[in-house]
């Protein structure tokens, strides 16, 4: 999937599963459900990562926004900064496999 930048999903997903960036975003269970917990901090990375050093994060959700309409994403109603992974979608539009195990081992490795 990559290609001469990362694609946001990409990055999304490679944060989601380094402990290093725990703090910045981080699953909620195992639905791939997750949450930004630092959300301009996360723009920030982004931006550094996209070479646009003044990402806000008003700009980095609009990014996200282009997903909803393919269903691989959606925003979880009444929780602020908090997403859903569709992942058939996202294995259907992206070819990502095996998600669901890989959600599990995260969540198994927090909760340690």
């Amino acid at each position: 999937m990559l290609k001469t930048r990362p694609q946001l999903l990409e990055f999304i997903l490679n944060m989601l599963s380094n402990l290093w960036f725990s703090s910045i975003m981080s699953w909620e269970g195992i639905n791939g459900q997750f949450t930004i917990i630092r959300p301009e901090q996360a723009a920030h990375v982004w931006g550094d990562r996209n070479g646009r050093r003044n990402m806000t994060y008003q700009t980095f959700s609009r990014a996200l926004r282009y997903y909803y309409h393919k269903k691989v994403l959606s925003k979880i109603r009444g929780q602020n900064y908090t997403y859903k992974f569709d992942f058939q979608q996202l294995e259907r539009h992206y070819g990502y496999r095996d998600m669901h195990a890989k959600n599990f081992v995260l969540q198994q490795i927090r909760e340690k």
